[in-house]
């Protein structure tokens, strides 16, 4: 499940950078749903329905609310992020 969120992490932060190229400012809503055999409705109770973005020059700031688990924030600042060297 970590799994999971992590990637949806990730490409919602991609997502916003890309956009964030070309918009300086705004918000961006993700309803999410699960449609997976293994996932019971106790399961998906505690799982993200919704994700949030807000973006303003090269700052993002990621919502998720993780029903019982608590709400889950990611702040990014692209003026002090590096870019990799690979």
């Amino acid at each position: 499940m970590k799994k999971v969120l992590s990637i949806i992490a990730v490409a919602l932060f991609i997502c916003t950078v890309t956009i964030a190229q070309k918009l300086t400012q705004g918000k961006i809503v993700y309803n999410i749903e699960w449609e997976s055999p293994e996932i019971n409705e106790e399961m998906k109770a505690m799982l993200p329905t919704e994700g949030v973005v807000y973006f303003k020059d090269k700052n993002s700031r990621m919502e998720m609310s993780m029903g019982m688990m608590g709400d889950n924030v990611t702040i990014s600042d692209g003026k002090r992020m590096k870019p990799s060297a690979t």
